[in-house]
């Protein structure tokens, strides 16, 4: 590693976050953010259309503002990538494939027990007989023959997916079908390409693809469809799937077999009718493909049938980690859904060794929330970074606030968040950690199988059998973070792509460019035939396999002499799901870069570590302390070898004291909660070229501060005053009781004919492009509020109102009118207006009037200035002095509860 390029790392090694471009869009504006993301270090930004946009997308003024956002970071030296959709998930092109092409419309097989309806396809009618789940008889039916009175009717039906909205009225596109794939790409990909191609690998690196998935959405018993299907079923399993339609949601005799030839039909036409075919066109155009498929339903299958095999063309294979700082242990009877859960990042970064992925992106952060802090984003970022991550897209940069945007999944990463001028901080650190964890190639002995069977043959809507899969996923999950909290590095692969990647080199695994001395066959019923047949010749060839038990019963849900001689060879040994048994099992075929031990008796800590081969004899460890215990560890290195620090914070080097013996490095040091280092190892060229310092067994830990009882208190920024509970009335009519914001744009909506969108008041409103245009207006309405200012205290002059979108309304405080908005306040669509002259000590009356229409949204209101907000009841406080001393503790009781 370059100790020059570690201190300060250029654009490509640091973070480059969503750009929520979300609203109308202003050239300069987007100038001036590009400069706000270049300020605090981020090294680029993905021009991401999102929920409230408001310039039509696609269009010559979309692309007008891309190319000013594209020219300023050029300018500034900035990865500036292309987000390939109208929001998500990526397919659609905003409605333009359906509008152009309605024949592309999604589609799924669903099962009915009467008539279906008249949108529907009627692809087959069997007679069937079952109890439950279980199928005991089944015939289809021909054309006009009726089912016995002892049978049931099933008819089986092609239904489109639904319009929505969300998809500007269209449906969500067949993803299978590569001729809708190919529109998608004409339509977006193409129209970029004609106006920027001059920076297609320069300035603009790539493509980000967001959630393309399969997954049906026209209610229960269905499973993703396109008309081809039939036919490509039939050629690869040598049977017709409309024969044995029913055995995709019953269980039968034979039924697992079929499920699982659905899902690998299914799995290989997504790959390459979808994923190949946008990585192709990157690939052609000298960019890379980066983003991600559904990854997070695991062990759920509809959405990808499995999203690592999809992920495979990729030249970036990414993930989504939505959450905040949880929770990364073992929770008891609970599958984390993103963040915290290994088998999330660990499937994904298996492509980076095993395709040669130079890069494993991670779109990380969203939907933390607005009050997620520095150490939150420094732990999450450790943890997903030791799994494989190197490449990381903080979620989201909001070009706007207005309306239900500031509620799109923050945190929020530009200048309306109050840390943003210190955020270089922590750009710097991870520019640091992912320009090492570039460096050099995985140091990976380890294959643990991802299995698949096992949930491709969970039937449909069948809640026992979801909760059966679940089960077996947190046994696989326990496995993972077993093997990680106890410093054992490794590899996922999934069936699929062992049955078509893998192979054996001697007692070798390989499985594309990566090669393993071991397999981990977790606890689970069954295995894929296709990927049983691979790990069969790696038992031949004496390859050691692990089988953590219980072990699988069953081949694609059949019972087989093939196992038992797998279990009984002399390469297999089976190991209880355990971490002490699992590293005494694997100690005798491979050996860790880093052991991290527990110092006399103390509990042991979950490090999990990530080490890369530099080339020649170096090496080197990033560590992670994953949990929020402390404790003394005594660390160790095979080899004798010098050990060198390279601070992340800091992007300072130092040596760490060590001593050699026995053919081993070892140190001891107190460990914190959420600590994490990265360590360089070289080989000395003999014990007595290098002074060894021994550091003694235990190290005391710092004294802690004592904070002081109170803190001289003065403002930098205004303080606030929250209002959102208004009064309101329409026309003439009397006043409302007092209600929250929501609810009074709730009843308004419906007052006036309109549809209660529960996303307005959330994060995910959709608009048609007309209304966004041409909002149809109906009556004034009114909004009252109470500013309440102590009496014997002057009211404080420089009070301000802020209102969103403050050109639409007009405002009486104690019925007088408040002059013209004189400014903004955090973003330009937050309105300021002049209100401290009109005040008065006790009661407040302050009422905004304006015209409500299809496109209003009422938020709250807020008052700011230089004055201390202090309770005066349940729900209500008044502008006093400003506090000019503080407490340690909370400030909600000492003027500054907002």
């Amino acid at each position: 590693m370059d100790r020059t390029i570690f201190a300060n790392p250029p654009n490509e090694y640091r973070p480059a976050p969503f750009w929520s471009v979300n609203d109308a869009l202003d050239p300069e504006e987007l100038r001036r953010q590009v400069r706000e993301f270049d300020r605090v270090g981020y090294g680029g930004w993905f021009f991401h259309p999102r929920v409230g946009i408001a310039t039509k997308y696609l269009s010559k003024e979309w692309m007008d503002a891309f190319g000013a956002a594209l020219d300023e970071g050029r300018r500034l030296k900035q990865l500036c990538w292309i987000y390939d959709e109208d929001s998500y998930p990526s397919g659609f092109a905003g409605g333009i494939v359906l509008r152009e092409h309605p024949e592309y419309y999604g589609r799924a097989i669903r099962m009915f027990q009467g008539e279906p309806p008249a949108d529907c396809r009627v692809l087959a009618r069997f007679a069937v007989r079952a109890a439950g789940a279980e199928l005991r008889s089944s015939r289809r039916l021909n054309d006009g023959e009726a089912p016995a009175a002892e049978e049931q009717l099933l008819i089986f039906a092609m239904q489109p997916f639904p319009t929505s909205g969300w998809f500007n009225g269209g449906t969500y596109v067949d993803m299978l079908n590569p001729d809708a794939v190919d529109a998608f790409l004409r339509s977006t990909h193409d129209q970029y390409a004609a106006q920027f191609q001059f920076e297609f690998g320069k300035s603009i690196p790539g493509v980000f693809t967001d959630e393309p998935h399969i997954a049906p959405s026209v209610g229960p018993f269905a499973v993703t469809w396109t008309e081809t299907l039939e036919a490509e079923f039939n050629s690869q399993h040598g049977y017709s799937l409309y024969d044995r339609l029913p055995e995709l949601f019953f269980r039968g005799a034979h039924s697992a077999s079929v499920r699982i030839d659905y899902w690998v039909t299914v799995s290989r036409r997504f790959k390459t009718a979808c994923i190949q075919r946008m990585a192709d066109w990157c690939d052609t155009h000298g960019l890379v493909l980066t983003g991600h498929c559904w990854e997070h339903e695991f062990p759920l299958c509809a959405h990808a049938g499995t999203f690592n095999y999809a992920e495979a063309p990729m030249q970036w294979p990414g993930i989504d980690l939505l959450a905040g700082n949880v929770d990364k242990g073992r929770i008891p009877g609970r599958l984390q859904p993103q963040a915290g859960r290994i088998g999330v990042v660990k499937a994904v970064s298996g492509l980076h060794h095993q395709f040669g992925r130079q890069r494993i992106m991670s779109e990380t952060y969203g939907g933390g929330g607005w009050d997620m802090t520095f150490r939150d984003f420094k732990e999450l970022l450790d943890w997903e970074c030791v799994l494989g991550v190197n490449y990381v897209v903080p979620h989201l940069s909001h070009y706007s606030l207005r309306g239900c945007r500031k509620r799109d999944y923050p945190p929020v990463f530009l200048d309306y968040s109050p840390w943003w001028p210190e955020l270089r901080f922590i750009n710097d650190y991870t520019a640091r950690l992912c320009y090492a964890l570039t460096r050099g190639t995985p140091k990976v002995d380890i294959a643990v199988l991802q299995p698949l069977a096992f949930s491709w043959n969970a039937c449909p809507n069948r809640p026992e059998e979801t909760a059966a899969i679940n089960r077996t996923a947190l046994l696989f999950e326990a496995l993972l973070k077993e093997l990680s909290g106890a410093q054992w590095e490794y590899d996922l692969v999934d069936e699929l792509n062992l049955a078509e990647n893998g192979g054996t080199d001697g007692a070798s695994l390989k499985v594309g460019k990566a090669a393993y001395r071991v397999l981990i066959v977790p606890a689970v019923d069954m295995l894929y035939s296709g990927a049983l047949e691979v790990i069969c010749r790696f038992s031949a060839n004496r390859g050691r396999i692990l089988w953590v038990t219980p072990a699988p019963q069953t081949i694609d849900g059949e019972k087989g002499a093939l196992l038992d001689g797998m279990y009984r060879a002399a390469s297999s040994e089976w190991v209880a799901l355990e971490a002490a048994a699992l590293s005494q099992a694997l100690t005798r075929h491979t050996v860790r870069s880093l052991v991290a031990e527990p110092v006399d008796g103390e509990p042991a800590l979950p490090i999990y570590v990530q080490t890369r081969r530099l080339g020649g004899d170096a090496a080197a460890s990033f560590w992670v302390n994953t949990s929020k215990l402390s404790g003394n560890v005594r660390f160790q290195h095979p080899g004798s070898v010098n050990v060198e620090k390279w601070d992340l914070l800091s992007g300072k080097v130092t040596p760490v004291s060590s001593e050699s013996a026995a053919g081993v490095t070892s140190w001891t040091a107190r460990v914190e909660p959420g600590e994490s280092q990265l360590l360089l190892f070289q080989n000395r060229a003999s014990a007595s070229d290098t002074a060894i310092t021994m550091l003694p067994r235990k190290t005391t830990t710092p004294d802690a501060l004592a904070l002081r009882p109170t803190w001289d208190c003065r403002l930098v920024t205004p303080n606030i005053l929250v209002l959102d509970t208004p009064s309101y009335r329409v026309a003439a009519e009397a006043w409302s009781e007092p209600k929250a914001t929501w609810l009074a744009l709730k009843e308004l909506r419906e007052r006036f004919g309109m549809k209660d969108e529960p996303e307005i008041r959330q994060n995910r409103a959709r608009r048609f492009y007309d209304i966004w245009a041409n909002p149809k207006a109906f009556e004034t309405v009114e909004l009252r509020y109470t500013v309440w200012c102590p009496k014997g205290t002057p009211p404080p002059r420089d009070a301000k109102f802020v209102v969103e979108s403050g050109k639409r309304f007009q405002i009486r405080v104690n019925d007088q009118t408040v002059p013209g908005p004189d400014g903004r306040w955090l973003d330009p669509s937050f309105t300021t207006f002049p209100i401290g002259n009109l005040l008065r000590p006790g009661a407040n009356e302050v009422v905004l009037s304006t015209m409500f229409a299809e496109d209003s949204e009422l938020e709250t209101v807020y008052v700011i200035g230089s004055f201390g907000v202090w309770r005066r009841g349940p729900v209500e406080f008044e502008l006093g002095q400003v506090p000019k001393l503080l407490r340690s503790g909370t400030w909600v009781e000492q003027g500054l509860p907002f």
